[in-house]
């Protein structure tokens, strides 16, 4: 079962309720606002957004005269563990302000989470999800067929590693993206991320024994368009690091030929260097 929810309305309240999903920030794929849902595997990537998994939640949106205040709580989180771990027990919970401006709009966010992947303690060998809190803000605003978007988020509490045990650290992400509409069919996108983690006297590890840097970076691309009076379209991304350390390319494709019969197809493969934490999904590829 991917989705299913029950919504109803009354003057300017609306409430939500089952499994859903929750899209927070203005940059798609980046994990620096949109971290609320689970984290996508490889059998999703090509995908529209329609068609991916949600989550159980509760929401509820106020529609103010000036501003859209939204919360939810999630009431069973997912989390991706290599090794054995306990289901989290914490819930999900989150509140979101959106005000419109002049050609756009700013959001501002407020929520305590659990890690989508679970954090390895390399000196016990086990894996750990605790709650941590997210601040951040968002802002959109176009100018004639270009949109520029801004996603920042402080993350308060997240776990490291050394060698030899866990602790709690905080990280600021950032991320900054271009929409750009040169038909009326095809989108263009790219958008630049970077982590920033604001305490690292020690040295820390990630699965592997990989050491983990203080800044990292990474780039998305992207195009999209319809032909055939938008019975074809197609989709290319490009993503990977800003040290070229690992790359991503995907494909996709679907025909309409008619309401009830719909063809598609995508390809995805991925560029790693060796001696990166990935290293062994280099030449990884995927068709459907």
């Amino acid at each position: 079962l991917s989705r299913i929810h029950l919504q109803n309305s009354s003057g300017d309240l609306s409430w939500k309720l089952g499994k859903y999903r929750i899209g927070w920030g203005e940059i798609e794929g980046a994990p620096v606002l949109d971290v609320v849902n689970s984290g996508l595997s490889f059998g999703d990537v090509g995908l529209s957004s329609d068609e991916l998994p949600g989550q159980w939640f509760i929401g509820a949106d106020y529609f103010a005269s000036a501003a859209t205040l939204s919360g939810f709580i999630g009431l069973a989180p997912e989390v991706a563990h290599v090794l054995p771990a306990k289901p989290p027990e914490d819930v999900e919970v989150g509140a979101k302000a959106n005000i419109p401006i002049n050609g756009g709009a700013v959001s501002l966010y407020a929520a305590q989470l659990i890690p989508q992947s679970g954090v390895v303690d390399l000196g016990s060998g086990t894996s750990h999800a605790v709650p941590y809190i997210l601040t951040g803000i968002s802002a959109n605003k176009s100018f004639r067929n270009v949109l520029f978007e801004i996603d920042i988020a402080g993350k308060f509490g997240l776990q490291r590693s050394t060698l030899t045990q866990l602790s709690t650290h905080d990280r600021l992400d950032a991320s900054i993206g271009v929409e750009y509409a040169p038909t009326n069919t095809m989108q263009v996108t790219a958008a630049v991320v970077g982590q920033h983690w604001l305490d690292q006297t020690e040295t820390y590890y990630e699965l592997g024994g990989y050491v983990a840097e203080q800044t990292s970076g990474s780039y998305i691309l992207g195009v999209d368009d319809s032909f055939l009076d938008g019975k074809l379209s197609f989709s290319a991304n490009l993503l990977g690091t800003l040290d070229s350390a690992v790359g991503v390319t995907s494909l996709s494709a679907t025909y309409s030929y008619s309401d009830s019969l719909k063809f598609g197809a995508s390809a995805m493969w991925m560029d790693v260097e060796v001696g990166t934490p990935l290293e062994t999904m280099d030449g990884f590829i995927n068709t459907e």
